[in-house]
């Protein structure tokens, strides 16, 4: 899913059944999800991704798909990752 946030527009991914996680579901899911995106999206649009802090799975995903760390740990235990276009 994608929202409007304090941040900017803020994707977001839930793999919710264990017998489908580790499989690369949510990594071609997201590139495919950002790429329609692109096409509606103005060409220096940022995408960002509030992550826990501790969920280095996911944090290693958006890392793959070029999201960068933009900050550190907030006080509620995430980080926010950016991507550019």
């Amino acid at each position: 899913n994608i929202v409007l946030t304090k941040n900017g527009l803020e994707i977001g991914k839930y793999i919710g059944n264990s017998k489908y996680l580790n499989k690369g579901i949510a990594k071609l899911a997201s590139i495919k999800f950002i790429s329609f995106m692109n096409d509606f999206l103005p060409h220096n649009t940022e995408l960002f991704s509030r992550t826990m802090a501790n969920n280095y799975i996911n944090i290693a995903l958006n890392e793959k798909i070029g999201f960068k760390i933009l900050s550190g740990k907030d006080k509620d235990g995430f980080i926010i990752m950016r991507k550019t276009k």
